[in-house]
């Protein structure tokens, strides 16, 4: 992706995210042994999501989501810590990660699945 498709593309994200979510940030959650679910880390800006599928039972309604997030050129060392997500917040509102696709080829977009709780 050149720079200029990859500008356009990151005020897409922006756009969306906006609509979709307001000015709410993305706070990002891990675990580890010692401390549980823990904040690490809240993103403002480069981000957006949007449902990809939804199901209701008897029981309980669920839905799932994918969120893209922009990744920088070194992606590998600056953003080690996308594989460690466990769960996010926007607001009031909180995902449980499902899977965390690494950037592919030129698209550096990480990609995560996840599910609301």
């Amino acid at each position: 992706m050149n720079q200029i498709n990859r500008s356009l593309f990151i005020k897409s994200l922006n756009r969306l995210r906006v609509q979709h979510f307001g000015g709410d940030p993305l706070k990002l959650f891990e675990t580890t042994p010692e401390t549980g679910e823990t904040f690490f880390l809240e993103l403002a800006a480069d981000w957006s999501g949007r449902r990809v599928e939804s199901s209701t039972d008897s029981e309980k309604e669920f839905a799932f989501w994918q969120f893209q997030i922009a990744a920088p050129d070194d992606w590998q060392t600056s953003q080690s810590y996308m594989s460690k997500i466990v769960s996010f917040k926007i607001g009031s509102r909180r995902w449980k990660v499902k899977k965390v696709e690494k950037p592919v080829g030129n698209a550096k977009v990480w990609k995560i699945k996840a599910e609301i709780q």
